[in-house]
């Protein structure tokens, strides 16, 4: 039987836990920076995972993607039983496995809140020359070693959680964790004010941070629903 609703009313490791020993796919929709999550199940393993059409086959990469789901419980879901040789098999996670390191990350979210850094705050690698693969060498936690891979370009120019979470589909918390950690671990600091890098990140947030860019000579915006003066009012009598 299909099932439908609200991420809201039945949180994503409540659905994981329901459907653990049934075949099928789950589509997750309209889900805070993420685009369309599809997830493919046979009877208690997550067979095959894709985001926005493309397939993700590394288990830390399923797994940051689904925490700006459980960390903030908003969009839908849907749910198809299918038999399980039309199931896709780019990872095999145990669906407890997956259920488990979801509530883990949140958690972990959760308790370092306080100290987690701004959203917009950037930061960049503090060795410009040294190598990616040198680098993630020195993080022990496989997940922030697989941040730092798909992140090198950005770490190496300077980057705010904010657009690492907008460029790579991933919960913005999380990427403020992993970039706290780093932060602690010596491996990147925040990027001078001044910095062209960290300039340009600013102006290219999404427009949900409030940003406007204006073109040059253009005139200055007025307060908000205030009307432009009335000549009138200001001619000498």
């Amino acid at each position: 039987m299909a099932i439908s609703g609200d991420i809201s009313d039945l949180p994503l490791t409540d659905l994981l836990n329901m459907i653990r020993f049934r075949g099928g796919i789950v589509t997750l929709t309209d889900t805070p920076r993420v685009g369309e999550m599809v997830l493919y199940f046979s009877p208690g393993f997550v067979t095959g995972f894709s985001i926005e059409k493309q397939n993700i086959k590394v288990e830390s990469q399923v797994v940051d993607r689904l925490v700006a789901v459980a960390a903030v419980p908003v969009g839908k879901f849907h749910y198809e039983p299918a038999p399980a040789a039309s199931l896709r098999g780019s990872v095999r996670i145990p669906v407890d496995r997956l259920a488990l390191k979801l509530v883990s990350k949140v958690d972990e979210i959760n308790i370092n809140r306080d100290a987690l850094p701004s959203a917009l705050q950037v930061f960049r690698l503090r060795d410009e020359s040294a190598a990616i693969g040198d680098i993630a060498k020195q993080v022990v936690e496989p997940d922030i070693a697989n941040f730092v891979r798909e992140a090198r370009q950005l770490l190496h120019t300077g980057v705010s959680a904010a657009r690492i979470a907008e460029l790579n589909q991933i919960g913005v918390e999380v990427a403020r964790l992993y970039l706290y950690k780093l932060n602690l671990l010596g491996i990147i600091g925040p990027a001078k004010r001044d910095s062209l890098w960290a300039t340009l990140d600013q102006a290219l947030q999404p427009k949900s941070s409030g940003i406007r860019l204006v073109r040059s000579g253009a005139p200055p915006l007025r307060g908000h629903g205030m009307p432009p003066p009335n000549p009138r009012a200001t001619k000498k009598h």
